[in-house]
């Protein structure tokens, strides 16, 4: 079971990295749940495609919905930046 969620795992950062690069999206904003819930929806579309040119077409349409599912953008805010310590 853990091996297996580790293979969806990194299959969905593999997808979100190749709809990052080929719609030229930020990476770091692409949507992890968005990318499994897309993916789920795609691959039965994509394994009930009647030809290859309709298989690629399904998969671009994929990778462009990926690159369209951006979160917002977050501040980072760091847990201990408002502890100092005192020099002695």
């Amino acid at each position: 079971l853990a091996l297996s969620s580790t293979v969806v795992a990194l299959k969905v950062l593999l997808e979100r990295g190749e709809a990052a690069s080929a719609c030229h999206a930020p990476l770091d904003r692409l949507s992890f749940k968005g990318t499994v819930d897309a993916m789920r929806q795609y691959s039965a579309a994509i394994a009930q495609a009647r030809n290859r040119k309709m298989r690629c077409q399904l998969w671009q349409d994929l990778l462009l919905n990926l690159a369209r599912d951006l979160v917002p953008r977050r501040r980072r805010n760091r847990i201990w930046s408002g502890r100092r310590r005192s020099n002695p």
